[in-house]
């Protein structure tokens, strides 16, 4: 009697080799899913380093919040800017200030901007504008030259 020595098709996709092969492709692909997901909400929440103004600069969190119970983290103040000579941070660049919105007409939960501006050379320069976190309208403007308050601007932010 003769065995029939050739292998079904069965057997060849269901072998061990094939699918530690398979279970491998998959975890390096969810990882990979998740690399990409991390990179994705940095540059979205915080950002990466970039040249503004013939300048290296770095986000710095400078506040960090909780959402509530149970919730999760997020940066709440992020200035970029540079170390100085005697190696302290000095603010050079975008600054953003946010804010959790609990719930409420019109927008319901979510993060909305309470501050925006811009530094240069550690001194508050052009417009910084405060938004009401209730409506999401400009509640304020000051305007800043070397870091003085040159005018501050009052709008109408309730409809």
């Amino acid at each position: 009697m003769v065995q029939n020595t050739q292998i079904g098709w069965f057997e060849m996709m269901h072998s061990p080799a094939r699918m530690r092969r398979k279970f491998l492709l998959g975890l390096l692909g969810l990882v990979m899913l998740v690399g990409v997901l991390c990179g994705y909400c940095y540059v979205h929440w915080v950002g990466y380093p970039q040249r503004i103004e013939g300048r290296w600069l770095r986000p710095r969190i400078m506040q960090w919040y909780w959402t509530g119970m149970p919730g999760w983290p997020y940066p709440a103040a992020i200035q970029y800017g540079y170390r100085g000579p005697e190696g302290r941070f000095v603010p050079h660049g975008p600054y953003i200030r946010r804010k959790w919105n609990f719930g409420g007409l019109p927008g319901g939960n979510g993060l909305v901007v309470e501050e925006t501006g811009y530094y240069t050379e550690g001194q508050k320069n052009g417009v910084f504008m405060e938004y009401q976190t209730y409506w999401g309208r400009p509640m304020s403007r000051k305007y800043y030259e070397r870091g003085k308050l040159v005018r501050e601007q009052f709008l109408e932010s309730v409809p």
